[in-house]
């Protein structure tokens, strides 16, 4: 049971997934169980994405599951109740009058009526089909997960590196304070000041060095590796993941693409067609199957004097029970239509409630956009002049240090905030391609790794 696991230049997380899932139970899983060393650490989003597939095991799980229920309908179609052999002797008085034995022996064989195992075995397939929607389902919140935690990276180590040359730059302030305190340009009070905002962003840098150790750790989670697998990340060009495009998506194309791609919607239709097939399963039961009966008699000859003369015949019958108690398969047929009828209520729910998530989602996008837009075509240039401009009257004595640390951080601020509005579009972009079962593209320009189910039958005999 062969794998592929194949990256396809994005067309959409639906349309590129064309792999195998036997990947769940074998490739990777089996090298495993042969004492094979895992797989080489990621470093690209891509390959994160890709690792986390092969690693799952709720993938392998869903996997099992589905081949359970394949085989439950293979099993319900070839289902014929099983022949049945019946032996009976007649003893009368034979110690006394000679072998006056009876013997008779047939064998009876039930015969459903035409269609009737097919009717069985569709709410099994319907199921498996359910279970192959819930496999691409899980295999989409995986990817999720996976680029939600390496946004975070992405976005603490730029953080950290915008206070880490923040600090470099303001080294040469401390530097240039300190030589005004000692040719009493300044005084004590602004030496403390201009320290202290130093020792804030150091702290700074240590809580984002704690919070990135907190993330990878659980992203080591979500790849399902131990604690002492170190990771790289490889995020130049378009490999960083806050690198997304700007525009605002339309909505309409969206929402359709959700009611039309998202597996969730399509577990919920699977289901109510089982409920549905098990509804006719149950019709289909209220008319009995057919007993056919063949056999054979031997019996003493009582027309003949000797009693060892024997007469044998055959004898052949067909049962038809009469279905007069027939109440209890109509309320099991009205038992799963109403069961159908609750899963296509859950349906119509999962669908508004894609379409709110849609709906929020596009609008912390066009948010973060315009904020996005506004700092960084207004406010940080304005800022970026305003500290350059501090700097130089701090020098010629006609701007304090305290007229300074207010730009700075202010200018600090915005340039970390820009990180943050990259980074939440990134995810609501994530979100997105979640939310229309990969349809939308949350990076137009990357490769999207993902699985499926092959649904072949002759791959089930390859060793």
């Amino acid at each position: 049971m062969p794998f592929v696991l194949l990256d396809m230049q994005s067309g959409g997380m639906r349309r590129a997934i064309c792999a195998g899932v036997a990947l769940c139970l074998w490739g990777v899983f089996v090298s495993r169980a042969h004492g094979e060393e895992s797989p080489e650490s990621p470093e690209t989003p891509v390959e994160y994405e890709a690792f986390a597939l092969k690693q799952s095991d709720d993938l392998k799980a869903i996997y099992a599951r589905w081949q359970a229920r394949r085989a439950e309908a293979r099993a319900e179609r070839s289902s014929w109740p099983q022949p049945k052999i019946n032996y009976r002797t007649f003893i009368d008085g034979w110690w006394l009058e000679g072998n006056r034995a009876t013997h008779r022996a047939h064998l009876a064989q039930t015969f459903p009526w035409p269609g009737v195992l097919d009717k069985a075995a569709q709410p099994a397939r319907r199921r498996a089909e359910a279970m192959r929607h819930r496999f691409q389902a899980r295999a989409l919140e995986i990817v999720l997960e996976v680029r939600r935690h390496l946004i975070e990276v992405a976005r603490l180590e730029s953080t950290r590196s915008i206070l880490r040359e923040q600090l470099e730059l303001y080294e040469d302030v401390i530097a240039n304070v300190r030589t005004s305190v000692e040719a009493d340009q300044a005084d004590y009070g602004d030496l403390l000041r201009v320290n202290t905002t130093r020792e804030t962003i150091e702290d700074e840098l240590d809580q984002l060095r704690a919070e990135r150790r907190q993330t990878i750790a659980e992203l080591r989670d979500v790849l399902e590796l131990s604690p002492d697998v170190e990771l790289t990340f490889d995020f130049e060009g378009e490999r960083d993941p806050l690198d997304v495009p700007e525009a605002q998506p339309e909505r309409e194309p969206l929402v359709e693409a959700a009611r039309r791609h998202h597996p969730d919607l399509a577990v919920t239709r699977a289901e109510a067609s089982a409920h549905r097939a098990r509804a006719e399963y149950a019709r289909a039961r209220r008319l009995p199957w057919p007993t056919v009966m063949l056999g054979v008699r031997s019996m003493p000859d009582r027309m003949r004097l000797s009693g060892y003369d024997r007469r044998t015949a055959l004898f052949a019958s067909v049962t038809l029970p009469v279905p007069i108690f027939g109440q209890q398969y109509k309320r099991k047929e009205q038992q799963f239509e109403h069961r159908r009828e609750a899963v296509r209520t859950e349906r119509r729910d999962t669908k508004n409630a894609l379409s709110s998530q849609i709906e929020r989602a596009l609008s912390r996008i066009d948010e973060k956009r315009r904020r996005l837009r506004r700092y960084r075509e207004e406010l940080l240039p304005l800022a970026d002049d305003a500290t350059e401009q501090m700097l130089q009257n701090i020098e010629t004595g006609e701007r304090t240090v305290t007229d300074y640390l207010l730009s700075f951080e202010q200018q600090l601020e915005l340039e970390t905030n820009l990180v943050d509005f990259r980074a939440a579009i990134a995810r609501e972009r994530a979100r997105l391609e979640e939310l229309t079962g990969g349809e939308f593209e949350a990076y137009p320009n990357r490769e999207t790794p993902t699985i499926e189910i092959r649904d072949v039958a002759e791959e089930e005999r390859e060793p």
